[in-house]
C-alpha cells in the first residue's frame, strides 16, 4: 500500500507501549523480588493479547507475498527481519556480557536457533511469513489453511505445556512460536480487505470496547486444565484483545491531532521493539535504587525507555546509519 493506514499506526503505538510497560513490570519484579505485579489482572490481560496483536497487524499486509517467487520472499523478509535480528542479537549479547561480566560466546553461536530476550518475535514473524507463502503456494483453499492454522495453534499450546517451551528455549521460533502465532497472521490476511477500509460509528466502537474488555477480564478469571480448554481460552483472549485495540485505535483516529504521540510510536514500533529491552534493564536498575513503589518504577522506566528509544532513532538517522539496522529497506 502506498498510503499508511492511520488506525494501524495507532494500534502499533498502543501495542508497543503495552510491551514496554509489561517488560518494565517484569524488570521491577525481578529486581525487587515482589512478584505480585506479575499476577495482577492488568498484567495478565495485556500479556494475553499484545503479541497476537502484532502478528495480526503484520498479517494485514502479507498478501503481497503471494505474487512473488520463494527466493524473493525469503530474501526480502530476511533483510527486513533476520538482519536486524542478528544485529540486535549480537548487541544484546554484548550488553549481557558487560552486565554479567562475562561474554557468553557459546550463546552467540546459538543465535541461529535460540533467540535472546525479545528477539523471538522477529524470528517467529519471519517463519510465519515464509509459512504463509508456502501454504498459499500449494493451495488456495482458505478453509483448509484456516483449519491447519487452528490445529497448529492447539499443537503449539500442547508443546509449550508438555515440553515447557519458553521464548528463550532452543528452537522456540520453529516450534511453539510458529505454531502458536501463525493463526493470527492468517487471520490478519483473511480480514485485511475489510479492515484496511473500516469505518465504525462512535457508539459501535464504545460497545466493542466494553464487550471485549469484559470478555478479557472474564477469561482471566477462568481456569482450564485441558489442552483444548487452554487453547480456546488463549485464542479468544488474543482475538478479543485485538478487537479491543482496533476499536480504541479507530476512536483515536477521530482525534488524531490529540494523540499524535501514539501514532508516532506506532510508526517507530519496530525500532522501539528492537531497542527497548536493553533500556528497560538499565532504567529499572536506576529507579529501583530510589524507590520500591511499583507504579513509580514502572511509569518511570516506561517513560524513560520510550524517550531514549526516540532519541536513539533520531541520532541514528542523523548519523546516516543504514536503515537496515531497524529492518527498513
Amino acid at each position: 500500500m502506498s498510503e499508511r493506514v492511520e488506525w494501524i499506526d495507532f494500534s502499533k503505538g498502543i501495542g508497543i507501549l503495552l510491551v514496554v510497560i509489561s517488560h518494565s513490570v517484569t524488570a521491577y519484579a525481578r529486581r525487587t523480588g515482589n512478584m505480585a505485579p506479575l499476577h495482577s489482572d492488568f498484567e495478565k490481560i495485556i500479556l494475553s493479547f499484545f503479541m497476537p496483536l502484532f502478528f495480526f497487524l503484520s498479517g494485514l499486509f502479507v498478501s503481497h507475498l503471494i505474487k512473488k517467487n520463494l527466493w524473493t520472499v525469503i530474501k526480502t523478509r530476511f533483510k527486513r527481519l533476520m538482519v536486524p535480528y542478528f544485529i540486535w542479537g549480537v548487541i544484546s549479547l554484548i550488553f549481557y556480557g558487560i552486565y554479567s561480566r562475562s561474554i557468553p560466546l557459546s550463546r552467540l553461536m546459538e543465535l541461529p536457533i535460540r533467540p535472546i530476550f525479545v528477539l523471538w518475535f522477529v524470528y517467529t514473524l519471519f517463519l510465519c511469513d515464509i509459512t504463509f507463502y508456502l501454504f498459499t503456494y500449494f493451495t488456495k483453499n482458505k478453509l483448509y489453511i484456516g483449519l491447519v492454522s487452528i490445529f497448529m495453534f492447539i499443537l503449539g499450546e500442547w508443546m509449550t505445556i508438555r515440553f515447557n517451551f519458553h521464548i528463550n528455549s532452543p528452537f522456540y521460533p520453529f516450534t511453539s512460536g510458529l505454531f502458536t502465532y501463525f493463526v493470527y497472521v492468517y487471520l490478519g490476511y483473511l480480514f485485511s480487505n475489510c479492515l484496511l477500509k473500516i469505518k465504525l460509528k462512535k457508539f459501535t466502537l464504545f460497545f466493542l470496547c466494553v464487550i471485549c474488555f469484559a470478555g478479557l477480564y472474564g477469561l482471566q478469571k477462568l481456569s482450564f486444565t485441558s489442552i483444548i480448554g487452554t487453547s480456546i481460552d488463549r485464542f479468544l483472549s488474543g482475538v478479543l484483545g485485538i478487537l479491543l485495540i482496533i476499536s480504541i485505535s479507530l476512536w483515536l483516529g477521530r482525534r488524531r491531532h490529540s494523540f499524535k504521540l501514539v501514532k508516532k510510536l506506532g510508526f517507530m514500533s519496530m525500532e522501539i521493539y528492537l531497542i527497548h529491552k536493553i533500556l528497560v534493564e538499565v532504567f529499572s536498575v536506576f529507579f529501583v535504587i530510589f524507590t520500591s513503589n511499583v507504579y513509580l518504577v514502572v511509569i518511570g522506566t516506561t517513560v524513560m525507555t520510550i524517550c531514549a528509544c526516540w532519541l536513539a532513532v533520531i541520532v541514528v538517522n542523523k548519523l546516516g546509519v543504514p536503515r537496515i539496522l531497524f529492518g527498513r529497506l
